[in-house]
């Protein structure tokens, strides 16, 4: 994983702890396909960006 000393990077975005929060937890494979692993390196920014795509909403 992407850890840096004491501040996370995002694995997609590459921005750092504070500029982005990871509190929402990114699963690599969604849940609702079976997933159970999730990452704890993906910002919540990019989750969202994410969820929309896959759930293609306008």
């Amino acid at each position: 994983m992407v850890d840096v000393i004491n501040n996370k990077s995002c694995l997609w975005c590459l921005k750092k702890e504070p500029d982005v929060t990871f509190i929402k937890k990114a699963h690599t494979i969604p849940k609702s396909l079976g997933g159970q692993n999730y990452n704890k390196n993906v910002c919540d920014d990019c989750m969202k960006i994410e969820t929309v795509k896959m759930l293609n909403i306008q």
